[in-house]
């Protein structure tokens, strides 16, 4: 394991350690930020609440479970849950996932047709941030998270020259498009793989 992943993992754990002397767990922070990215942004009404199914509106389009959208915030929450309120943490995911829809417009004008709002995507492009908000405190300045502008200069790579090793032909936004080699990449491993094609992206620190 890499030094940095070695200190990335030592101060997670000491994170969610003072998290639960705070008496908040993960989820709930997670439950929280999902619940705010149901009411704006670029996941407003795509979220699939318990009770409610695909199709119970003419035209309507669900991409993910409120379940597995508090699921993947985990890492980000253990990792980061103790270092702002609770509602800011609203407003820095809102505004990663609004930079990213700045990036790769496209799939985000058609989420139906793409993968980049379902499992898929979210899972490892949430696994991510936890790592870019890392970049951002230490070698980047300090950017507010709270400002999608910050996020640009430190994503826009990992998004734009993104290639699975399964289909290294397609990169960038092909690689969300429904139907693609991508669907093969559905399971947890998979996910894995997205997270780490990703992370190679990033920009190096240290």
């Amino acid at each position: 394991m890499q030094t940095q992943d070695v200190e990335i993992a030592r101060h997670s754990s000491s994170a969610a350690i003072r998290m639960e002397a705070q008496g908040k767990k993960w989820q709930d922070i997670a439950e929280l930020i999902a619940t705010g990215l149901q009411s704006e942004g670029v996941f407003k009404g795509l979220i699939e609440q318990p009770g409610i199914t695909n199709g119970n509106k003419k035209g309507q389009v669900l991409t993910i479970k409120k379940k597995t959208l508090v699921d993947s915030l985990q890492r980000y929450v253990e990792e980061w849950g103790h270092a702002y309120k609770p509602e800011t943490h609203i407003d820095i995911v809102q505004s990663y996932w609004a930079a990213i829809a700045q990036v790769l417009p496209d799939p985000f004008c058609e989420p139906k047709d793409h993968n980049i709002q379902r499992t898929l995507g979210v899972v490892p492009i949430n696994w991510l941030l936890k790592d870019v908000l890392w970049i951002m405190a230490h070698y980047k300045g300090n950017g507010d998270p709270t400002n999608s502008e910050n996020f640009i200069p430190v994503i826009q790579q990992a998004f734009t020259d993104l290639r699975l090793p399964n289909d290294t032909a397609v990169q960038g936004v092909g690689v969300w498009v429904r139907g693609g080699k991508a669907q093969g990449l559905s399971n947890f491993s998979g996910r894995k793989v997205i997270y780490e094609a990703l992370k190679t992206n990033l920009p190096k620190i240290g």
